[in-house]
């Protein structure tokens, strides 16, 4: 009987930590908490759920996160050559993640494959969705943010942004000219937006009026164009 309880009680733990696992890649919806607190990277992403104090025995959800495989090693290694990954760090950076899927402003990057037809539009939705989620809070937090954090999400959005082309690539040839020309501008757009925050007169070196007034211009002006601009684009590649 003592066996027999203590499988009881083992399997009853077992479905516990499977339904908060669940709700752990329910509510980060596989987005890892580091690539998006740290370069503003809203990418599905191949991971595991850690758990921060490093006691797999501590399923409760304050301890957990999706972390994508890299920040999952970084996070578990313990170096002395350099300041490791805080678990109060992961934390902000989960809970801001958990805030913003929350709030809406997380693009739905996932279009269902239509019948008998394989949409290789997807790969390309799925792109952009993440690209302007991406650079849609850069450009909000740019001017609060230290000019060296941006100056490392810049460099990370502008690789991002090159893996985009060759994509883009395989798929141009059986677009029509319009949808074509809706993507390369919508593209286009994005980059540009980024290009002017950071030329907006050293931001967040200033921070003055003239320089506030210019930065909140530009993104009262991506958010009211480049949104519209995404639902047209879902809807023609779906």
């Amino acid at each position: 009987m003592v066996v027999t309880g203590i499988s009881i009680m083992a399997k009853a733990q077992r479905k516990k930590n499977l339904m908060t696992d669940e709700y752990i890649l329910e509510k980060s919806k596989r987005r890892c908490c580091l690539c998006f607190g740290l370069n503003y990277d809203s990418m599905r992403k191949r991971g595991q759920i850690a758990h921060l104090d490093r006691d797999p025995a501590n399923s409760r959800p304050d301890n957990l996160a999706f972390l994508c495989l890299d920040h999952h090693d970084e996070y578990d290694s313990r170096t002395s050559q350099s300041k490791s990954i805080q678990t109060n760090e992961v934390k902000a950076y989960r809970d801001q993640l958990y805030q913003y899927i929350e709030s809406g402003k997380l693009s739905d990057s996932e279009i269902p494959e239509k019948p008998g037809k394989k949409n290789g539009y997807n790969e390309i939705y799925s792109y952009l969705s993440c690209l302007y989620n991406d650079i849609g809070l850069f450009v909000k937090q740019y001017y609060d943010s230290e000019n060296s954090r941006n100056s490392q999400v810049s460099k990370a959005l502008h690789e991002r942004t090159k893996e985009f082309v060759p994509l883009f690539g395989k798929y141009e040839l059986s677009l029509s000219k319009e949808l074509y020309a809706e993507i390369t501008t919508f593209f286009d757009l994005l980059l540009d937006y980024k290009k002017r925050v950071e030329g907006a007169g050293a931001v967040s070196i200033n921070r003055d009026v003239t320089a506030y007034k210019r930065w909140l211009a530009i993104n009262t002006e991506f958010c009211e164009t480049s949104a519209p601009m995404l639902e047209r684009l879902k809807a023609a590649l779906q």
